[in-house]
């Protein structure tokens, strides 16, 4: 048929008879039709939703598309349309996620998503409650009132960090007018009054509301979908400010995560930087190196490097360089060359990580972070090659890392180390030694970057704890979560979400460290405390090696196994603080920790809103206290906004790339105050971006284009071999699709569907580029959005009120919400309720107008209960043929009649298939058609058949019974009775059987049962 190009509408134009078997075919083949099919095919046969399924491949998600496509055409709604958004503006806090068709499915049954909105909001002064204020002086009331809102500041100023990761491309702007960018009100009520009193900023240095202003922009900017194509360069520029700041330096920032920036110009990214601002230098070029990942551009990487001395020609002039921005420009060269392991770049990364300094006294000069940078950077460079890096092998680079992990001297340029002998030379302050604080973290992550994955047990043994407590004591605590995840990242396979596996990460010479009472003498305070903090840190960075191999996957073995490290730091930071300092010191580790624990945990949940895990962060999103850190806000609100990534649209997936974006984003050492950038530039912390997938999987009805529940079946692939099957409910997070063997929809209320997804090449990329499923909804079924449980379903009812007669009007309502199908709704409105015979002429139905309103109600619930409407009008064909037996026959009715009851009595027909027209109704036609055909009561239709098939001449005036009875017996035209006539009368039989079989034998084109009807009729 499609070879034909026959189509639907060439089938409604053929008779009703032949018409059927075709509509049978294409019945049957709507349950399961093949996945290789053609989208003419599918159309054919009435599934819309695989049609669309196959169109839209590369189209954006759709929830999205739906949102862009439907925007008022006419004057009196686009003003309707604007008025609210105007008005809402004052109240706009930047938490709001505009495209929620998605969210409020997937979060509808509770008020979980508006209290993670309320809580990442900061444009709001929240309630602060001061204890101390009855007995304080008046004079002093304001300097204590500052003093807790400086404490307040703290979360306050971290919220935006949490905020852009909840609210990730929810958003599509207005390109007509400036991009809104909320702000930070750092203010608080205080009753009993609730005056609102701000935060006397003049108290702070300027970079504690720098980078905080940093973050709110690149929130703001990672609102925008990055499917709003319409952004561009003169987009960017045309929200560009009079001079630059904060806000638009996270903007760009954040336009460049999502890709925007590559519709940029390369002038204007020159413009940028000739104001030599530090926000919006690091902004861009960030931006612009996540635009760019892996592409090795050129101009890119002439930009960078302007901002990295070793690629400075010599002759260029000695400027001084920021070493914030030289800090991003290290990390945004390993972005662009991310897995090239591009020789010169390596040379430079390696340079700057072991590069000859001491720390400054001076902040600003940020040695550990510019060597954290560079030798992050390596790691990307070299990312997962390990020792398959040609050309390289003479660098050494595995030694020389090791070198800057442990400590020693520095070389010369003749690769000997630096005082000993001859050798001794130092210039100015740089020291001979290695400062292992400034070149150990970078070092130990470009390790495991460069061996991730690659399950390479020597270079894993060089980051193995010392189990030798002399040895242990060598290394910064906070240094050793850094081994445990780099040697983890290497024994990729090796790491298991269970309590052993991370206690089996301690060394055993630290191990009664835990397990001794604080009054017990075996081991001395500041060592039991030394080594407990040893502990801490190794967990630590256990606990993030398993949300790392688990980002994404809601595992509920590593949720549970986390969740219940969580509870365990949350439990050890609880106390107050303690008399002893060593103590107090193992209190701020269990903090640090406890960031690591919450942010691990995040990591597996992405994206599901586990209440579990909310409950846990909002009790710490509530520490107000002096020893509470900016930091440990930051690192609270990260999770937060992980747990509840983009709304619940998006997840993290866990190839190499997303992970290394993971580990630098989360790096386990978060700022104390605001503008702390020393050990990691503050800016790093929202290349999560990075490592998200849409995997959100979304239901969308053909007819209505809405998303929808549905309940799914997906079957996953295990590392055995064998499969699992898990039941689910759209929209929802999918695992990896690289274990995903096939999704299958199979609910009574919609046509099934099955997307092989490990056999089907296309459709494991078209869920890839666009997690939607297109389904069709069976007649006589409400969505599950308006009937979760299935007590409003046609069948449930048992669609009393067409049984019981009440009406059109009531019939008709029972159908809008059943179908929207224009013309089911108008058969049931014309035909269901024919009250007076004008109304049965209008429609062409005749006269017995109540017959077939009970007739329509009848074959109304049947088509629509078993999802088959394209009968109705064979139903009233059939009818319509069956009421002409009582005037006038209808020679093409019966005709096609005929052939249905042939076709279905035929050999050809084997269909374990319920058939379109019942079995019931086809033997009430066979009796109708042989009681008014195969005993001929009245004398006079008996009179005119014998007369005819005796003369052999049509009368002049025949009746309509003739016509009928000629068809139905299959009487032959007049020429082929007159040879048998002549027959019968030339073999002179007086056997009747003898005559019948002669005849049989000389016409077999005549069925039996018509030539002995011709031979009692025949005189």
């Amino acid at each position: 048929m499609i070879d034909e190009d026959f189509q639907q509408r060439d089938l409604e134009q053929l008779p009703f008879g032949i018409s059927l078997p075709l509509r049978e075919a294409i019945h049957h083949c709507r349950k399961k039709p093949s996945a290789n099919w053609p989208i003419d095919a599918y159309r054919l046969i009435g599934r819309e939703d695989m049609a669309e399924q196959l169109q839209s491949n590369l189209s954006p998600p759709e929830s999205s598309k739906k949102q862009m496509a439907n925007q008022p055409s006419d004057v009196h709604s686009i003003c309707q349309s604007v008025l609210p958004i105007q008005g809402s503006n004052t109240d706009e806090t930047g938490a709001e996620i505009t495209l929620n068709e998605i969210p409020m499915l997937r979060f509808c049954d509770d008020l979980r998503l508006k209290e993670v909105q309320r809580l990442l909001q900061s444009t709001k002064p929240v309630k602060l409650f001061i204890s101390d204020l009855a007995e304080t002086s008046e004079h002093e009331i304001s300097a204590v009132q500052q003093g807790h809102i400086g404490i307040l500041s703290r979360r306050t100023y971290a919220l935006p960090v949490g905020r852009g990761i909840l609210t990730f491309g929810t958003f599509k702007p207005n390109l007509a007018e400036k991009y809104p960018i909320p702000g930070i009100t750092v203010a608080a009520k205080i009753p009993p009054l609730n005056s609102v009193v701000a935060l006397d900023t003049a108290l702070f240095p300027p970079e504690y509301e720098e980078w905080p202003s940093f973050h709110d922009g690149v929130a703001a900017g990672l609102r925008i979908s990055q499917y709003c194509s319409e952004i561009d360069g003169s987009w960017i520029v045309y929200n560009r400010p009079d001079e630059p700041d904060s806000k638009h330096a996270g903007l760009l920032y954040a336009l460049g995560l999502t890709g925007h920036l590559r519709r940029m110009v390369p002038w204007h990214s020159f413009s940028y930087l000739t104001h030599k601002h530090d926000m919006t230098s690091i902004g861009l070029l960030l931006g612009l190196s996540s635009a760019y990942c892996g592409t090795m551009d050129t101009t890119v990487t002439k930009l960078l490097a302007i901002h990295i001395p070793p690629l400075l020609s010599p002759d260029s002039s000695d400027i001084h360089l920021s070493p914030l921005t030289q800090s991003a420009s290290l990390l945004g060269m390993g972005l662009v060359y991310l897995g090239s392991s591009h020789r010169r770049m390596v040379e430079v990364m390696l340079k700057e990580l072991g590069k000859r300094n001491t720390p400054s006294s001076e902040a600003h000069d940020l040695p550990e972070s510019v060597a954290l940078s560079a030798g992050v950077a390596l790691g990307l460079i070299t990312l997962g090659r390990g020792d398959d890096m040609a050309g390289l092998t003479d660098l050494h680079i595995v030694e020389e890392l090791c070198r800057l992990m442990n400590g020693g001297r520095h070389l010369n340029k003749n690769g000997k180390p630096l005082g000993l002998g001859r050798c001794a030379e130092s210039k100015g302050n740089e020291s001979v030694y290695i400062n292992t604080d400034i070149t150990a973290p970078g070092a130990t992550l470009a390790l495991g970057l460069m061996y991730i994955r690659t399950q390479n047990q020597v270079v894993a043994e060089k980051l193995r704890i010392p189990d030798n407590w002399a040895q242990l004591e060598s290394i910064r605590p906070d240094f050793t979560a850094l081994r445990v995840i780099s040697r983890n990242l290497i024994l990729w396979s090796s790491i298991e979400p269970t309590e052993e596996w991370i206690q089996s990460q301690i060394p055993d010479s630290i191990k009664p460290a835990l397990k001794s009472s604080p009054g017990s003498p075996s081991i001395s305070l500041p060592y039991r405390e030394s080594m407990k903090r040893f502990c801490y840190y190794i967990v630590a960075g256990a606990c993030f090696s398993i949300g790392l191999k688990y980002a994404g996957s809601a595992n509920e073995t590593a949720f549970q196994c986390l969740l219940a490290k969580l509870d365990h730091f949350i439990l050890l930071s609880s106390g107050g603080p303690s008399a002893a300092f060593e103590e107090n010191i193992t209190r701020s580790t269990v903090k640090s920790c406890l960031d690591v624990v919450c942010t691990s945990v995040a990591l597996v949940m992405a994206g599901t809103g586990n209440l579990e895990v909310m409950r846990r962060l909002r009790v710490l999103h509530g520490r107000i206290t002096p020893d509470v850190t900016y930091g440990n806000h930051m690192a609270s609100h990260m999770a937060l906004g992980l747990l509840f990534l983009g709304g619940g649209n998006f997840t993290l997936g866990r190839s190499n790339k997303a992970i290394a974006a993971l580990v630098i984003s989360l790096f386990p050492r978060y700022p104390k105050d605001p503008g702390d950038n020393r050990s990691h530039l503050q800016a790093l912390r929202h290349l999560w971006v990075l490592a998200i997938e849409p995997r959100c999987l979304v239901t969308r009805d053909i007819d209505t284009r809405e998303a929808c529940h549905i309940p799914i079946s997906v079957k996953l692939l295990k590392e055995d071999g064998e499969t699992s099957e898990y039941e689910l409910t759209t929209p929802c997070l999918l695992p990896d699709l690289k274990i995903v063997h096939s999704i299958t929809i199979s609910s009574p209320r919609y046509w099934p569907i099955v997307l092989d997804i490990a056999g089907n090449e296309f459709h494991a990329k078209s869920l890839s580029n666009n997690p939607t499923i297109f389904v069709k909804r069976k007649i006589g079924h409400l969505s599950y959005n308006e009937d979760p449980k299935g007590y409003r379903s046609i069948l449930t009812q048992g669609f009393s009120r067409l049984s019981h007669m009440k009406g059109a009007s009531a019939v008709t309502e029972d159908m809008k919400s059943f179908s929207a199908d224009p013309q089911l709704q108008a058969f049931t409105q014309y035909f269901c309720d024919i009250q007076d015979a004008n109304t049965a002429s209008s429609v062409g139905v005749g006269t017995g107008t109540e017959g077939l309103s009970e007739f329509c109600r009848s074959i109304l619930y049947e088509c629509v209960t078993k999802d088959k409407p394209e009968i109705l009008h064979t139903y009233l064909a059939l009818y319509h043929s069956l009421q002409s037996l009582r005037s006038r026959v209808e020679s093409h009715s019966l005709w096609n009649t005929k052939i249905i009851l042939h076709y279905y009595n035929s050999p050809a027909y084997h269909s374990r298939n319920e058939p379109l027209i019942q079995q019931e109704f086809r033997a009430y036609i066979e009796h109708q058609l042989s009681t008014a055909f195969t005993q001929v009561d009245d004398p006079n239709r008996t009179q005119t058949i014998r007369q005819y098939l005796n003369q052999l001449e049509f009368p002049l005036n025949p009746q309509g019974y003739l016509r009928g009875y000629l068809i139905y017996n299959e009487i032959p035209n007049p020429c082929v009775l007159r040879q048998m006539s002549e027959l019968i009368k030339s073999q002179k039989s007086e056997d009747p059987k003898q005559t019948l079989l002669l005849l049989s034998g000389v016409l077999p084109q005549l069925p039996l049962d018509a030539v002995h009807t011709i031979l009692s009729l025949i005189a």
